[in-house]
């Protein structure tokens, strides 16, 4: 009888799938790179979910008893003879969510678990208990791939009970023969080593260079008129922004650029001129930003006020709605793909003042488009070193004083940022710059770059069954 040999099945754990944050975005990725190289995979997240094979409703850090768990352990003034009821509600939730995970376990029998954020978060810290648990019970080989941590935002780092601090260096992130770190740039790579003692390969963030160009086409042709209807003409001048509405994007910043372009009137100076993508523009038009990312439950406070900052500006346009991971319709109405937006704008904005990596500025380096970017620290470190050209927003802020959650940048950066831009988009030299970035992601940040570290991974792995 003719025997056939079974692909090896990778677990793929996240808080969230299917979505278009960088993580979910990653999570792809990977998905496509293990098929390539013979493994099958199925993903397991939290709610708030698309195209996930198993999803437990327990995974979600957004919800109001896991809120309020994190809040307190991470809450300085926090009783010291509550600490152990709170210890308690931890295991409690761990509990419960082992029992999720060990029949998934029992019916998938993974050969290997990538464990995206679940290790290193701190917004879920029983999660975290539950899959170590989990992978030590099952013996299974596992990738943390940590793409940010606790102790690098501010909310989460300043633990001062030692029970507390004891139960974070146990499970965030845990060590365990049977999992292997990674982290997605040289600055964690460095935190972890010098606070843990924990060795971690760098994956960084990737993007497939060798797919189709993203084009206008009869699909995204739709949102033409869906511009048009918010006042979006089409000789004016359209920035994209492309992330999650969470305040460390900073989106306030490009904000602020397009309303110092308008209300100074600088596009005056190039009335009747072509930008480097042929579009013309008249005396009439104006420049655009367009946001299309979405505000998680943590993120509404931010989101309420980016909509103050700009609720007399009719050229900032909020369009969540419509903009998904993948084209289709919901609720009978045509909902478009990030990748559609690209093709409908003439430049990207980047402002996030932290961020792990860069994912929405490699995506712009291969939708071919200017891009206005904060230099924020990892982009210093990591991602600059290659000799992208883009226009920078400085790397200084101060914060804005009528605002709980908003930030600001100085005035003359403001004017320099704007004078830059405008020299870029009407130059006849930016597309060779635009080539020159493509070229430069294509031969550092493509899926090549993934492949052979996902096979090391692999290899790795496999070596500790």
């Amino acid at each position: 009888m003719k025997t056939y040999n079974k692909k090896p099945k990778v677990m793929i754990a996240h808080f969230r799938v299917g979505m278009t944050d960088g993580v979910s975005l990653e999570i792809e990725k990977r998905v496509a790179i293990l098929e390539k190289l013979g493994y099958q995979s199925f993903l397991l997240s939290g709610p708030k979910s698309k195209n996930s094979d198993y999803v437990i409703d327990e995974l979600n850090f957004d919800s109001p008893h896991i809120v309020s768990l994190t809040q307190r352990f991470f809450d300085t003034d926090l009783d010291k003879n509550m600490i152990p009821s709170l210890l308690q509600e931890l295991d409690s939730v761990s509990i419960r969510l082992k029992k999720e995970l060990s029949k998934i376990i029992e019916i998938e029998k993974p050969d290997f678990i990538f464990i995206h954020n679940l290790f290193s978060h701190g917004r879920h810290i029983a999660a975290s208990k539950a899959f170590l648990e989990i992978i030590e019970e099952f013996k299974i080989p596992t990738l943390g791939m940590h793409h940010d941590f606790y102790f690098e935002r501010p909310q989460y780092n300043k633990v001062l009970d030692k029970q507390l601090m004891k139960y974070l260096e146990k499970y965030i992130p845990p060590v365990s023969p049977f999992i292997e770190h990674a982290v997605i740039n040289t600055m964690s790579q460095k935190n972890l080593k010098e606070l843990r003692g924990i060795d971690a390969k760098v994956i960084t963030d990737t993007f497939n260079f060798e797919q189709e160009p993203w084009k206008k086409d009869d699909y995204n042709e739709g949102l033409v008129s869906i511009f048009n209807s918010i006042g979006i003409l089409n000789n004016d001048i359209v920035i994209l922004q492309a992330t999650r509405i969470v305040e460390r994007k900073s989106i306030e910043f490009t904000i602020e650029l397009v309303k110092y372009i308008n209300e100074n009137n600088l596009l005056q100076s190039y009335f009747g001129k072509e930008l480097y993508n042929d579009k013309k523009i008249n005396q009439d038009s104006r420049a655009h930003l367009l946001i299309v990312g979405y505000a998680e439950d943590d993120g509404i406070e931010y989101l309420n006020e980016l909509k103050e900052l700009s609720s007399d500006l009719p050229y900032i346009h909020f369009l969540s709605d419509i903009i998904h991971a993948d084209r289709g319709f919901e609720n009978n109405q045509k909902q478009y793909s990030l990748w559609d937006c690209y093709t409908r704008v003439d430049a990207v904005s980047y402002p996030s003042t932290f961020e792990g990596w860069g994912n929405q500025f490699i995506e712009a380096v291969f939708a071919k488009l200017p891009i206005i970017c904060y230099e924020y620290p990892v982009f210093k470190t990591d991602i600059k070193p290659y000799g992208y050209n883009y226009i920078s927003m400085g790397d200084k802020f101060v914060k804005n004083n009528d605002y709980e959650h908003l930030k600001t940048l100085d005035n003359n950066k403001l004017c320099i940022t704007a004078d830059n831009l405008l020299k870029c988009l009407f130059s006849k030299n930016t597309n060779l710059l635009l080539d020159e970035n493509f070229n430069i992601g294509c031969e550092n940040h493509s899926y090549k770059s993934l492949e052979k570290n996902l096979k090391e991974v692999l290899l790795s792995l496999d070596k500790m069954k």
